[in-house]
Formats: structure tokens, C-alpha cells, sequence
């Protein structure tokens, strides 16, 4: 559930933190050159350095992003002509990005693309531009959060952008006790990370098998396992060794459509609760329930006016809304399926419902979830975070401009859950995109890098370090204008973005989606990349690695 406060099963989502739950603690290289470095997870940098002076030669002007914790690209923008034909007969959809994988999938760590890698989504955009999206694999088992993409126009790759675990060793490829085994020894541990005595279910039948590449960059054979608590809300996803069970990292998944239906859950915890509007029905007397109904209609108009977006999976999901959610509930998430809103203890909160801000927020964790899969947790997290905070003031501007066209801004400051936080306190919020760190006076969030928090609280700080890329976010608003940056967003959300993405990352990409749109030498670009370094971060913008 992604909550709006601070609390990603999907990982829930939530608006604000969890404060109840916490997690536990938790071409090719020459002959002669070795392709790895001893240590698992990590290439040699001789042979990452030569392969891009290799690409180098067929492009000078190509930029890579290397990281030298593990020395493999996360980003490439370049020119690369590959000498094959997309659409030919018997040719694959993504010839292009395969072949120029086979010659340059070493800067990625990437050794045997047709073992290592499965095309797992492709897709052509209004630019006339295909992308293709891959999987990483090791002997037939899937690599957690690690994906590539590859950006093509015609026969010429034109970026590439991601983070893969290269020189993947474990012991053995067959795990040591079963999922149940695994699963069995997390239900009994004191410390799984769930309310104090609750009971633990599995949300699947099993857990999945495959390699989870822990922070330090060492790959474990791991089971992945999606849970949720007996007794409440909650929801956490955990990736268990195979050979003894122990907890390799774990996060709330507590993420703080048009075909919609808003229910009641009358101040109980079961989920949907009592239908209390349905699509094209009328203003009830509950006002709440009407909010919900109303601002679930306005997100969905807004993706649909501003992108084509069909509701948030694209394909006409049904938009689905709980309001009155426990008792003096103060929080709201998404959790993979539908939007729930609790409605606050009147000091602190007032109903959640009641905010066009929040409920864009919620609902833009599911576009996420269904496309950039951004993972609950640390810096992936609080871009996740970020984007949806990003996409929830975007929605409000563009209501309220829709309806008072001309008006001023109601809300200048961008701050998030305006509406519903402390109703006896003015001109406050949960945060603050223009000045992170004063939505309210104990707002904890840095607004540069050089203030980053460091925390095992919050998933690793998604809520708080979030106010980095949000910061930046502003700064291009206030640069190229509100629709622009929403662009820009929206395509690297869509198309760049991957599980594991890192704030660096995220500042290449945007850069590389404003390149696209506006081309690489428009002030767009310019102010993309002027704002990142605003805060502390410098987008890779010139020719070789960095």
C-alpha cells in the first residue's frame, strides 16, 4: 500500500509513514581481459572501460553513466546504427535492441543477452519511438527489480537505461529449504516486521524463487514473498535466503479509474465495505463518499486529456475507492487494487477523500506500479513517493484551471495534503515541493543531496528524502511551466524508469525524455538539467563516461 504520509504488496502505498509498522533490519570484451571481477555482483572496471571506448569509436558523442559500486552503465544516450531491418519478415519485434545488446551488452554487465535477458514489454510512441523492456535472468531464475529498457528509432538505438547485477554467483541454483519452509520460519520469528502477535498469510499460494541483489550489491538465491497481516491493513513484501530462511530485506508495500465504485467501510478495517456510489450515479448525502467518487473521475479525465491514459493500467481498470476506512484512520494508500481513505482524528487530519492532491497521489502509485515498478525502499521508494506527490499537485493545478481558467494558483507553494492536514492550521501541509522541509514545523525532508537522511525508518526514508526530486521537480515547473514538466514526467515514469532506480538515474532519464521531446539542445533540457544539479545531483551531459 503507498500511503500519502509517511508509511510500496504491490508494496501498499501510503500517503504518510507507517508509524505502527516497521520493517525488519534487515562489443564484447577482448580474450585477454577477465570479464568480472573476483567479488560477485561486480565487473572489472578494465573490461567496462574498454567496451565503452569500443562504442565510443562508432559514436564519440555517446554519454554513459557508470556505477562504480558494481561497474556497469545505468544509462547510455547515444546514436548506435544497428545494420538489421525492424519489421522484416521472421525478424523478432525487438531486432534493433537485441542486436545492439550483442554488441554492447558488456557495459551493462550483460555477457549472453539471449541467457541473461527476456524482452518482457515493447511499445511505440507518438515520436515514432519503440522501446523494449527486459528482464534480467540467471540460469531460468529471475533477477528481483533488475531490468534494462532500450529506446530505438528505426534501426538506430538512441538510449538504453537501467541497473542489472552482473557476475551473479551463488552456491547453487536449487534452494536449500522450500517456500513453505521459508515461509513457516518468517510466521514464527518475533521480529517479522508485522504488528506486534499478528498473524502473517501469504497473498500467493508460494513464494517465488530467483536472485535478490542486496544494497551492497551481493546477489543471494532468494525467495520473494508478498504477506499481509490477519488482523489489519498491512502488507509487506520480504525476500528470504534459500539456504536458512533469514530476512534479506523487507518493506511496507502499504502505498500511501473511467468505470468507478466508492464504498463504505463505516469506521470497520474489511475492505471494499457497503457500495455507496456507483459509476453514473448521482450525488449522495455522505460528502465524503462524494469526493472520493468525484476526484477519482477527475485523475481519471486528467490522464486520459493529458496522456490517452485509459484509467491507471491503461487498459480501463476499474476505479475503486473505500472511504471511512477504521477508526479516526490518519492515512490513505493504495495497495495494488484500490484507494483507501481513512478519515482522520479531526486534530491532525480531516478526511482523507476530501483532498484532490491525496487522491491523485494514491492513484498515481498505481501508474507507477504499472509501468516504472518503482520498489518500496530507499531511493526507488522515494522517487515513487516524489512522482506521485509530482502527479498529485499536477492533477489539482490542472482542476483548478480548468474550472477558473485565469485564476491564480490556489496553492503556490505546492504543498501536498493541504486540504486535509491540520484543518486548524493555515497554509500548511504534509510537504512542501517549493521548500521541502517547512510543510509543517517538524517537516523532516532535505531539499539536496548534501542533506540526504540516512534512515532505516519510513522504508529507508521515502517520505523524507523524497523532497529531493520534488524540489527539482518545482524548479522545472517554475522554468518550463507545469505542462512541460508533466510531460517530461510521464514519459520517464513510462518509459525510462526502472525498479531500481536511483535519484542519479532518474535526473539521466528525465534529461534523456526532455531530449526526446523538445530535442537535446532546447532550454527544456537545459532546465531539466539545471535543476537537478540544483539540488545536488549532476545528469551525465557530456560525451564519454562519467
Amino acid at each position: 500500500m503507498t500511503r500519502i504520509a509517511p508509511a510500496s504488496f504491490v508494496p501498499m502505498t501510503s500517503l504518510i509513514p507507517a508509524e505502527t509498522v516497521s520493517a525488519p533490519a534487515v562489443p564484447a570484451p577482448e580474450a585477454a581481459q577477465p570479464a568480472h571481477d573476483p567479488r560477485p555482483g561486480r565487473l572489472a572496471k578494465n573490461t567496462v572501460d574498454r567496451a565503452v571506448q569500443n562504442a565510443l569509436k562508432l559514436d564519440p558523442s555517446a554519454r554513459f553513466a557508470i556505477d562504480r559500486a558494481s561497474n556497469a552503465a545505468t544509462f547510455m544516450s547515444g546514436s548506435f546504427s544497428m545494420n538489421v531491418k525492424p519489421g522484416a519478415a521472421g525478424q523478432p519485434v525487438d531486432v534493433v535492441a537485441s542486436e545492439f545488446l550483442k554488441q554492447h551488452g558488456t557495459v551493462f554487465g550483460v555477457d549472453s543477452p539471449q541467457a541473461q535477458l527476456r524482452l518482457v514489454g515493447s511499445s511505440r510512441d507518438q515520436l515514432g519511438m519503440s522501446h523494449f523492456k527486459y528482464q534480467q535472468y540467471f540460469n531460468d531464475l529471475p533477477v528481483f527489480g533488475q531490468q534494462l529498457v532500450v529506446h530505438a528509432q528505426d534501426s538506430t538505438v538512441r538510449s538504453v537505461a537501467g541497473r542489472l547485477t552482473p557476475n551473479i554467483k551463488v552456491a547453487d541454483r536449487h534452494a536449500a529449504i522450500s517456500a513453505s519452509d521459508a515461509f513457516q520460519r518468517l510466521a514464527s520469528s518475533k521480529t517479522n516486521g508485522l504488528a506486534s502477535g499478528s498473524q502473517i498469510k501469504l497473498t500467493e499460494d508460494a513464494g517465488t524463487l530467483g536472485v535478490f541483489t542486496t544494497d551492497d550489491g551481493t546477489p543471494h538465491l532468494a525467495y520473494e514473498m508478498d504477506v499481509r497481516s490477519a488482523s489489519g491493513p498491512e502488507s509487506w513484501r520480504y525476500y528470504l535466503d534459500a539456504t536458512d530462511g533469514r530476512v534479506l530485506e523487507s518493506w511496507s508495500t502499504m502505498e500511501s479509474a473511467m468505470n468507478r465504485e466508492t464504498y463504505d467501510a463505516k469506521s470497520g478495517q474489511g475492505r471494499p465495505g457497503t457500495i455507496a456510489r456507483r459509476e453514473g450515479d448521482g450525488p449522495v448525502a455522505d460528502a465524503v463518499v462524494n469526493a472520493a467518487h468525484d476526484h477519482s473521475q477527475a485523475v481519471y479525465e486528467f490522464y486520459k486529456d493529458q496522456f490517452g491514459r485509459d484509467s491507471i493500467d491503461n487498459r480501463g481498470m476499474k476505479l475503486v475507492s473505500t472511504v471511512h476506512f477504521g477508526n479516526k484512520y490518519n492515512n490513505a494508500f493504495w495497495d495494488g487494487s484500490q484507494m483507501t481513505y481513512g478519515d482522520g482524528d479531526g486534530e491532525m487530519f480531516i478526511p482523507f477523500a476530501l483532498g484532490l492532491d491525496v487522491v491523485g497521489h494514491e492513484m498515481a502509485h498505481g501508474v507507477t506500479e504499472r509501468t516504472a515498478g518503482l520498489q518500496y525502499r530507499s531511493q526507488s521508494g522515494a522517487l515513487n513517493e516524489s512522482w506521485s506527490d509530482v502527479f498529485g499537485n499536477l492533477i489539482e493545478k490542472w482542476d483548478e484551471a480548468r474550472k477558473n481558467p485565469g485564476a491564480p494558483e490556489r496553492d503556490p507553494k505546492w504543498l501536498i495534503g493541504e486540504v486535509v492536514f491540520t484543518p486548524k492550521v493555515d497554509g500548511d501541509g504534509l510537504r512542501s515541493m517549493s521548500a521541502p522541509g517547512t510543510g509543517y514545523s517538524r517537516d523532516p525532508q532535505p531539499a539536496h543531496m548534501k542533506d540526504y537522511k540516512n534512515t532505516s525508518s519510513d522504508n529507508g526514508g521515502v517520505h523524507i528524502n523524497s523532497g529531493i526530486p520534488n524540489k527539482a521537480a518545482y524548479e522545472i515547473a517554475m522554468s518550463i511551466g507545469r505542462d512541460k514538466l508533466s510531460s517530461i514526467w510521464y514519459r520517464a515514469q513510462t518509459q525510462y524508469l526502472t525498479p531500481t532506480a536511483k535519484f542519479i538515474d532518474a535526473a539521466n532519464v528525465t534529461v534523456q525524455a526532455a531530449a526526446d521531446l523538445y530535442g537535446k539542445d532546447s532550454a527544456e533540457v537545459k532546465a531539466v538539467q539545471n535543476a537537478w544539479t540544483s539540488v545536488g545531483l549532476t545528469p551525465t551531459n557530456s560525451p564519454g563516461i562519467s
